[in-house]
């Protein structure tokens, strides 16, 4: 079978698919050249399940090969527009089921849901060194914005937070 020909679905993630999902993780982190997340099937199920969950999770599945792909998103508020939407942590495809429209299911079925709930976009980025992805996000249509990403963590943020003492 050839990855245009793999037949799949997706599916809201369980509890129960946090190994798997978290194992997936640790491929992209590979992928981009990052360390070992530390995120892994506990955090998963704590986090992405319950009333006030921190994030959404959807999954790829088929059925000779199991999950094959998942997203990660969760809620934004541009206070600009007005509105919600949703900014995509993570999105990754295993290499034998790439370029048979899983990633672009895994998108639609996220903005379909953001949709559903009162949400008028998706965000993402993706590292400059990660020319497959870049490459899938042009055919989709989309584009890169003029914003640059930052993030303040570690011991710049305890003491980004211990200046609100």
């Amino acid at each position: 079978m050839t990855a245009r020909s793999l037949r799949f679905s997706i599916r809201a993630a369980q509890p129960e698919d946090g190994a798997a999902v978290t194992a997936m993780t640790a491929a992209l982190a590979r992928h981009d050249r990052l360390p070992r997340p530390s995120f892994d099937a506990e955090a998963f199920r704590r986090d992405g399940f319950g009333e006030r969950r921190a994030f959404e999770a959807l999954v790829a599945e088929t059925p000779e090969k199991g999950l094959v792909g998942y997203a990660l998103w969760f809620w934004v508020y541009d206070a600009l527009e007005g509105r919600r939407g949703g900014y995509m942590e993570d999105l990754y495809v295993a290499p034998e089921a790439r370029r048979a429209g899983v990633g672009r299911a895994l998108m639609a079925a996220a903005a379909r849901d953001i949709e559903a709930h009162g949400g008028r976009f998706l965000a993402w980025n993706a590292k400059t060194l990660n020319a497959e992805g870049n490459a899938f996000y042009a055919i989709l249509g989309e584009r890169g914005g003029d914003l640059v990403n930052w993030s303040c963590d570690g011991e710049r943020f305890a003491m980004l937070a211990k200046q609100a003492e």
